[in-house]
């Protein structure tokens, strides 16, 4: 099975961070077994690991030239790994072998991708005969492999009790449905060695490289992650996976000018980007007294824009028939997913700005996003964000959410330089909210069923969520008119 990334890459260290990746200067069955069983793990969430044999390394950097592997041991080390791995691992897990060229020299790359049947265990002395050995449950704590404790032990089986949702296979596509053209290009983007050899290999067994399809080989079908980042239309099997850009003159709503943004998540990340960067990021010059140096703030970082939407794809649950909302107004940038923040991080800790999870909701998709170069190690996008805010000089970021965290909105607000003041009349604002109120109480009159939050924007004329409509359903909660079960609303 191909490696989904070149050795050069892994070689370079410039792509997959040092705690994803360990470097041996020759076979030793013990510490590499060890190491494979951390990594099938998956303790702190990094989607697994390499492992690259015939590369020394100092403090983690591969010392050039490599010494490579003697060409007679190749067949050897690859039997003696099989066998190892076998026989020391517990439950069953062989990784992805490949034997690869560097600098003419050969090497050995194991690809440890996460296994579902964890807690993995390997037995602490591989020589030893079976009455003799002792499991132990490794796991990977930064760029060390270490033993797990109890409670470590406990998380890794919790977390094993649920396939996440975008690793599941998708009965209702086929493999037809992700198409070769959007992996290619994919391929192409991170320089990945499968590309020169995609013919050859044949398109199933890319998919299955790059572990987006499962099941019997007669019964193959898509992972939810692989219609995601594999093709054109990924609402059509997961509905409102895409992304809406709303600029609102306005706080009542009733001018909304509207760009929908589709295709694989990588495209809709890139293209909702650069949008927004190319129709409402300005940057201002100011000179400065008695320096030549001038100091340039934009309304809205760049950096901000950069990360917070690949963030929000990330983070969105794609079993909630919910789009990700952008809203632009004259004095700030909101972005809406569904749902909040996980339960790992308190309310303590958001008004900390301390954003360290211990889980990914979506472990596959960070996986592609992280090879894309579109986000960066797990828990830096939003320090990153204040951090750009801080030195722009602009105000804090805030958030939106109710109790249940059943969605997030991050907001984003204009460097005051830019902020241009409006006579707006509240009381205007204030009779159309109550407009709104009433055409809510009409539309689920007619919808017994119920809406949710889509639905009814749709229903009122809007193409995505206004803060409008969130003001008048949270008043019509707050007096007793209408009730909300899970993510729809419905008549009291």
């Amino acid at each position: 099975m191909s490696l989904p990334i070149s050795i050069d890459q892994l070689i370079s260290g410039n792509v997959v961070e040092n705690h994803r990746i360990e470097y041996k200067a020759g076979w030793d069955p013990e510490p590499i077994i060890h190491t494979i069983c951390a990594f099938a793990n998956d303790y702190e969430g990094y989607s697994g690991g390499y492992i690259v044999i015939g590369v020394e390394a100092k403090n983690g950097i591969p010392i050039l030239p490599i010494k490579g592997l003697n060409i007679d041991e190749i067949d050897k080390i690859q039997n003696e790994i099989l066998e190892f791995s076998k026989k020391c691992i517990y439950p069953s897990y062989v990784p992805s072998i490949e034997v690869v060229d560097f600098d003419l020299k050969k090497v050995i790359v194991l690809w440890v991708y996460q296994g579902y049947d964890k807690p993995y265990k390997a037995v602490d002395h591989v020589y030893l005969k079976n009455s003799n050995k002792t499991k132990l449950c490794y796991i990977r704590k930064g760029s060390s492999v270490v033993v797990a404790n109890s409670l470590e032990e406990r998380e890794l089986i919790r977390s094993s009790e649920i396939i996440p949702f975008d690793d599941r296979i998708n009965r209702k596509a086929t493999i037809e449905d992700i198409k070769p053209s959007l992996i290619k290009e994919y391929l192409k983007d991170i320089k990945s060695d499968l590309l020169d050899h995609f013919e050859e290999i044949g398109f199933e067994s890319i998919c299955e490289s790059l572990h987006i399809i499962d099941g019997p080989k007669e019964d193959l079908h898509p992972k939810n992650v692989g219609l995601l980042m594999f093709n054109d239309s990924p609402e059509d099997f997961l509905p409102y996976s895409y992304i809406i850009v709303d600029y609102i003159p306005n706080p009542s709503g009733d001018e909304i000018y509207t760009q929908e943004f589709h295709g694989t998540l990588i495209r809709q990340i890139k293209d909702a980007t650069q949008y927004i960067k190319n129709s409402y990021i300005i940057k201002q010059t100011l000179k400065q007294k008695d320096r030549i140096e001038s100091n340039v703030i934009y309304n809205y970082p760049i950096e901000v824009i950069d990360e917070l939407i690949p963030n929000a794809v990330l983070h969105k649950d794609y079993q909630i028939g919910e789009p990700i909302t952008i809203r632009i107004t004259d004095d700030r940038i909101e972005i809406t997913s569904f749902p909040g923040f996980d339960s790992t991080i308190t309310d303590s800790k958001i008004k900390d700005n301390n954003f360290i999870s211990r889980k990914y909701r979506n472990k596959r998709i960070a996986e592609f996003l992280r090879e894309e170069k579109l986000i960066e190690a797990k828990n830096t996008g939003i320090p990153k964000v204040i951090r750009s805010l801080e030195k722009n000089n602009s105000p804090k970021l805030e958030f939106e959410t109710n109790e249940e965290r059943e969605f997030l909105t991050v907001i984003v607000k204009i460097n005051s330089s830019f902020l241009i003041q409006k006579n707006i009349s509240t009381n205007s604002f204030s009779k159309t909210n109550s407009k709104i109120k009433d055409k809510i109480i009409e539309i689920l009159n007619q919808y017994p069923n119920g809406q949710n939050l889509t639905e009814l924007s749709k229903l009122l004329g809007y193409n995505s969520i206004s803060n409008a409509l969130k003001l008048a359903l949270k008043k019509l909660l707050n007096e007793g008119k209408i009730k909300k079960i899970k993510y729809k609303y419905y008549i009291s």
